[in-house]
């Protein structure tokens, strides 16, 4: 009986409790800010970009008392400079002291310029007629950055006269921190056979006919991530023979993309021979 009526006294507690639970504002900032982001080592902070036309970038703690003011780099003339949420103090370089991100620039929606820069405004990479992969087109989600079993890669699309020419991959320094919520991606050896490897130039590609690949593709790139070769892959068609006898010897990397899921990805290195 005393059991019974101690569960009866928790439950009417926490019924108690949740209806005089109550929803609280717990501050008021003066400008506009977003967030938040995760920091691996400093925590979770809201960014201000209210003053980015000044160059500067604000963090605050989730008290909003000011964490942090990043420096932009020199401006671009012209330009105006969009930040990334790529804000992290692990990805870009090795040095977890520091917070680096991702802006890039345009011009009018055009000739866009991608920089990564550290907080005191140091350009780590500038690309021209460059953007990213943040966007939702065909009902799916396609990311600059992810994850891979060789470590954290950043994809950039370059623009000419309003059409995209070309991508390239780099391989970035740092962690990719867990905490940023974007699909990571598994390069898989099982989804496609690729043969001779090494090769003269001449490979065969044999698809999984157990998966779907509609909409997808077969890339071919360089050692410095610059995109060779697209080939479209063709409903119901399962094997390709790609002729790349015209490239120099090397190492290529060719990439099997089914945009059906951002994991849909697989890889594998080919070293062509004379």
């Amino acid at each position: 009986m005393k059991t019974r009526l101690l569960i009866l006294i928790l439950l009417l507690t926490g019924v108690k409790s949740y209806l005089f639970a109550q929803i609280e504002m717990e501050f008021e900032h003066s400008k506009g800010i977003y967030g938040p982001v995760k920091l691996s080592h400093s925590g979770w902070k809201y960014v201000d970009q209210s003053d980015i036309d000044k160059n500067e970038i604000r963090l605050y703690n989730l008290d909003n008392t000011l964490f942090k003011t990043l420096t932009l780099p020199p401006k671009i003339e012209g330009h105006t400079p969009v930040i990334s949420f790529y804000i992290s103090e692990t990805l870009f370089d090795t040095d977890s002291s520091n917070i680096e991100f991702l802006l890039v620039y345009y011009l009018n929606d055009t000739d866009p310029v991608v920089r990564i820069a550290g907080e005191d405004g140091t350009i780590l990479l500038e690309e021209e007629n460059a953007s990213t992969y943040e966007i939702f087109t065909t009902g799916r989600y396609y990311y600059s950055i992810y994850e891979t079993d060789e470590g954290a890669k950043l994809q950039l699309r370059y623009i000419s006269n309003g059409a995209y020419y070309k991508t390239r991959v780099f391989s970035l320094p740092g962690k990719y921190p867990d905490e940023i919520e974007y699909p990571k991606v598994a390069l898989k050896e099982s989804d496609f056979v690729l043969f001779p490897n090494p090769s003269d130039g001449l490979n065969s590609i044999k698809l999984d006919p157990g998966r779907s690949y509609t909409g997808g593709s077969i890339q071919i790139f360089n050692e410095h991530g610059v995109l060779l070769r697209h080939v479209e892959i063709e409903p119901g068609r399962y094997e390709y023979t790609i002729d790349n006898s015209d490239l120099s010897p090397g190492t290529y990397l060719y990439q099997v993309f089914s945009p059906g899921s951002i994991s849909a990805l697989s890889a594998k290195k080919v070293l062509i021979v004379r």
